[in-house]
């Protein structure tokens, strides 16, 4: 992405992040705000989806999830809060899902973290709109990305993957353009 932005003139900058780990993140950010100085916008998009019953899941699927899906992104946010409310002007958009909504079966601990970006997005909101700041929260359906691969539970893979299957599932570049 960041080499088909500067083909077509732009300024990008591409840094591998682990969006679990809140080093990593202040890493990043600050690389950002040492090239450009501010962040106009942020978008949170990083996520994983392990689905299965809850009896014999493995709690090490349940804290990745919580790490990335939740605490990376409140991590980022909290990062480049300080340039946004300093210069009275950002965007932060943060990419739920409808399982931040509504749970089905074999997805509480995913449609947890989901509903924690809702929580979280509503009350930064609240916060950070004196400062001129927005906050957007994107909640699609069925998206066709590697997210369905990241499920180690077969039965509930192919459950997944057999829903997705029989309707018209959005693209990432649905996503994109809804940004």
């Amino acid at each position: 992405l960041a080499n088909s932005i500067k083909e077509q003139g732009g300024e990008a900058v591409a840094i591998k992040t682990d969006m679990g780990s809140e080093e990593e993140i202040t890493t990043a950010v600050e690389k950002v705000l040492s090239s450009w100085g501010q962040v106009d916008v942020l978008v949170n998009n990083a996520g994983v989806m392990y689905l299965g019953p809850i009896d014999g899941a493995s709690t090490s699927e349940w804290k990745k999830m919580v790490e990335v899906n939740l605490l990376g992104l409140m991590y980022a946010t909290h990062k480049v809060l300080p340039s946004m409310i300093e210069k009275r002007s950002g965007h932060i958009i943060n990419v739920s899902s409808v399982s931040g909504r509504v749970t089905s079966n074999r997805s509480a601990v995913y449609s947890a973290t989901k509903f924690g970006v809702g929580a979280f997005s509503e009350g930064l909101r609240q916060e950070v709109f004196k400062n001129n700041i927005r906050v957007t929260i994107i909640e699609p359906g069925a998206v066709l990305t590697e997210l369905s691969d990241h499920v180690t539970h077969n039965e509930s893979r192919e459950k997944l993957k057999s829903w997705v299957a029989g309707m018209e599932a959005l693209s990432s570049d649905d996503i994109a353009n809804s940004i």
